[in-house]
């Protein structure tokens, strides 16, 4: 037995919006229904600690940073330069010992002994350019370790101030949230009241299920951001104090740690090219 019904084709097409729809509107009941309404505890607020401050925080991080083995190498350059400087000598002394024979020649027995010792003299001007070569060198290392210290700060602050603005995004998150949930309660008592359309329902939980994924999204951004703080500083507590204020002068001053380093390095490489014009002496 065979049914064959014919249906306008715009009423079919009411019949399966309005499936359609029902069916759009169990599924976020039955989401929404996964979500606790009980409001939960409230976030923890960021720990905090009055013994670390920001200055303490950049030295822990200078000692540790990877740029301080290429400064000890620097180091041990400027000892090696001063120790060659308080020297008696220019440089190493050498002993050479040479002999001659007459084996190949006459064979008559003749044999010669020569022996000599090399010790290289300063010549005018040279040691005390060694030795200001080594207070140039010192110098250079003091403006780099204050430049690196500089930029050490500059990202310890950018650190801080990044968890800090993603915490305050996480807790608006969380009160944001908790609206949407009692809105939605609300909701739901005037449409089982019979005081709203069941859409109002639906607009209502589609507004929670987004909140409540913001939520887990700035929570997740929140702990990011803990963890970048932590593997830079070693610490999982931020500073009591991390505010400062701006400074009003704005300009680069001669003193500024990055235009003095590249002053020092220039020192430097004067000081070597001078002691360069020994080296082709004769």
């Amino acid at each position: 037995m065979q049914l064959i019904v014919n249906l306008d084709p715009l009423l079919f097409l009411g019949l399966l919006k309005s499936m359609l729809f029902r069916f759009s509107f169990i599924t976020f009941y039955i989401a929404a229904s996964l979500i606790p309404l009980a409001v939960i505890a409230e976030p923890l607020p960021l720990e905090q600690s009055s013994s670390l401050t920001l200055s303490s925080l950049v030295e822990n991080v200078y000692q540790h940073h990877p740029a301080r083995q290429a400064q000890s190498a620097h180091q041990q350059q400027i000892d090696a330069n001063t120790a060659l400087a308080n020297a008696t000598f220019a440089g190493a002394n050498s002993v050479s010992v040479n002999h001659y024979n007459d084996v190949i020649g006459s064979s008559d027995g003749f044999q010669e002994w020569e022996g000599s010792i090399e010790m290289p003299l300063w010549l005018n001007g040279q040691k005390q350019q060694q030795a200001m070569l080594s207070d140039k060198m010192s110098a250079e290392l003091i403006s780099s370790q204050q430049q690196l210290k500089l930029a050490i700060s500059s990202q310890v602050r950018t650190t801080i101030w990044s968890v800090v603005l993603t915490d305050m995004k996480y807790q608006q998150s969380y009160q944001t949230w908790q609206m949407a949930q009692k809105l939605d309660q609300d909701v739901a008592a005037y449409v089982k009241a019979g005081e709203l359309a069941g859409t109002e329902r639906l607009l209502a939980t589609s507004h929670v299920l987004k909140t409540h994924s913001n939520y887990i999204q700035s929570q997740n951004e929140l702990s990011h951001a803990l963890n970048n703080f932590q593997q830079l500083t070693g610490q999982r507590s931020l500073p009591q104090h991390y505010e400062e204020s701006l400074a009003t002068n704005t300009t680069i001053s001669d003193q500024h740690p990055a235009l003095i380093a590249l002053d020092q390095k220039i020192n430097t490489l004067r000081s070597k090219q001078q002691l360069a014009r020994y080296q082709n002496t004769v």
